[in-house]
């Protein structure tokens, strides 16, 4: 799992037509509970396509046809599903409690839209675990940032910063939301770790062939891709066997410049733990404040 940089909303999610959606959904949820109960809302829009249809290709472009959690490919011509960070309806707790009403409001705001493969969409559904007490009705901005949500979002957070990986492709949380969000989207579920262990298996050889090889600009270019490429899967466990193989052989990072590895997030990196002495010659970075060797993303 990867930070994913958004673009500014699209035109449609500010239509007419989405407005007058967001504003139907408004006013069936300001009635008592107990009047909605017996009813089930339904957009007065006069139109006839369904906003989803619209706000699919939008998501396969955002995210380059990635799922924004497992990070698997999602081919054009198999399903996508247009997922919520924080769900339309019915937000489901970690103890399987439900709030009826939480996030009608964000259904369409374009940061809580996410691109989902079939299984991850299927596992995570409603779920939206909370640590105390759910924001308020209609919150946005500040008032919902308090909420002490307990998924990670790759889209307003690092999730490299809490994810390791075992050498088998197992996905491991360094804290409580890092494992929460693994355990939801059974991102550890068995044709994921195969698919890790394959693509371990190729990334590491291209790794040694470059070793080996006096680093041959084709196979360089080759890793960087994987690792930076738009339309490549798994690129955070990628990242993280990158780390661990410059680990064992820091002089290899003279090879590389720090725009080349500029998306790479080095925090649990064992290079944090190398001595300064090995490494300060590697690349033109100042390492003389003695932090951890981290590349900010430019």
């Amino acid at each position: 799992m990867i930070r994913i940089p958004r673009s500014k909303t699209p035109s449609y999610l500010n239509s007419d037509e989405i407005k007058r959606r967001a504003l139907d959904a408004s006013q069936f949820y300001d009635q008592d509970a107990d009047i909605r109960s017996q009813k089930r809302f339904k957009s007065k829009s006069i139109e006839i396509e369904d906003p989803e249809e619209q706000i699919g290709p939008l998501l396969r472009k955002e995210f380059n046809n990635r799922c924004a959690y497992c990070e698997q490919i999602i081919d054009e011509k198999s399903p996508a599903f247009n997922g919520r960070y924080r769900p339309k309806r019915s937000a489901k707790n970690i103890d399987g409690t439900e709030s009826q009403d939480h996030y009608f409001w964000l259904k369409y705001t374009w940061k809580n839209l996410l691109l989902l493969c079939p299984d991850c969409f299927s596992y995570k559904y409603n779920s939206f675990p909370v640590r105390g007490k759910r924001c308020n009705i209609k919150a946005t901005g500040e008032a919902l940032k308090k909420e002490n949500a307990l998924l990670l979002n790759p889209c307003d957070e690092d999730p490299e910063s809490f994810i390791q990986y075992s050498q088998d492709g197992e996905m491991i949380g360094t804290d409580e939301r890092a494992s929460i969000t693994i355990e939801i989207f059974k991102l550890n579920r068995i044709d994921l770790l195969e698919r890790r262990r394959q693509e371990s298996l190729l990334f590491m050889q291209n790794f040694a062939d470059i070793s080996s090889s006096g680093y041959p600009e084709e196979l360089k270019k080759s890793i960087l891709e994987e690792i930076n490429g738009k339309q490549e899967s798994f690129k955070g466990f990628k990242r993280f066997l990158l780390k661990e193989k410059l680990h064992e052989f820091p002089q290899h990072l003279k090879q590389w410049t720090p725009t080349e590895l500029k998306d790479v997030n080095w925090k649990h990196s064992s290079i944090e733990k190398l001595p300064w002495g090995e490494i300060d010659q590697a690349i033109p970075i100042d390492l003389s404040s003695n932090q951890p060797f981290f590349i900010e993303e430019i």
